[in-house]
């Protein structure tokens, strides 16, 4: 009797590894995807211990088979399902892009950075999107466990400084966390930590900082 399996392309996208089924058949056939070593095709089966490897936004995925799904579930039950054993990395994804069309792009397109970025991580978001384009944002980051903080720039490249984090506080700890951390090559350039880290965080305040501080900087010397 052959042990249970299912396909490897509707597995990745019921444990949340992509967003559609599509994507986990693409990835799978642009060679992204690999079991035990192996490229896999999309129709191909995977078995309850198998080691998935992924490839997404340039980054490796490292996955172990412990549940066999085809139905898409949530972030909690595709965590049991599938196991991380992706080395320990920074998890972070700094957005510097114009408008909200562009920050979903970033994040879920094709080899978007959500799903490279997986439970965990976490997002610093510099555009102006509007309060309830956020609010949306954060709740489908939040489905994947990953963390969100609204930063006011004064500039961005090597220059950019980073005035007010705005988020939910285990974000704003996330945040501190990976810029005070120790024989760090590149840091988030802080100057100041002026973050609101109250339990009921009204939703809106980090994009209303961040359209302030737009308005602001050109008439600032």
């Amino acid at each position: 009797m052959s042990e249970p399996s299912v396909r490897i392309d509707s597995w990745l996208w019921a444990v949340r590894v992509y967003k559609t089924r599509s994507a986990a058949t693409t990835a799978c056939r642009a060679g992204h995807v690999r079991i035990g070593g192996e490229k896999a095709k999309a129709s191909q089966p995977v078995r309850i211990g198998d080691e998935i490897r992924v490839r997404i936004a340039g980054f490796d995925r490292m996955l172990v088979v412990r549940q066999l799904l085809t139905k898409r579930v949530g972030a909690p039950i595709a965590a049991l399902a599938a196991e991380d054993r992706t080395p320990p990395r920074e998890r972070v994804a700094l957005l510097a892009v114009r408008d909200e069309a562009q920050v979903r792009e970033s994040l879920f397109g094709a080899d978007g950075a959500a799903a490279a970025l997986g439970d965990g991580g976490l997002v610093v978001l510099t555009s102006t999107i509007g309060p309830a384009a956020a609010r949306a944002l954060a709740s489908e980051l939040a489905d994947a466990g990953i963390a969100r903080v609204d930063v006011a720039m004064d500039a961005i490249g090597d220059a950019g400084v980073a005035d007010m984090p705005v988020g939910q506080p285990e974000a704003l700890r996330q945040l501190r966390r990976r810029e005070r951390a120790p024989g760090r090559e590149k840091r988030l350039p802080m100057r100041a930590h002026l973050a609101v880290s109250v339990d009921e965080l009204i939703e809106d305040a980090g994009q209303r900082a961040i359209a302030c501080q737009q308005r602001i900087a050109p008439l600032t010397p």
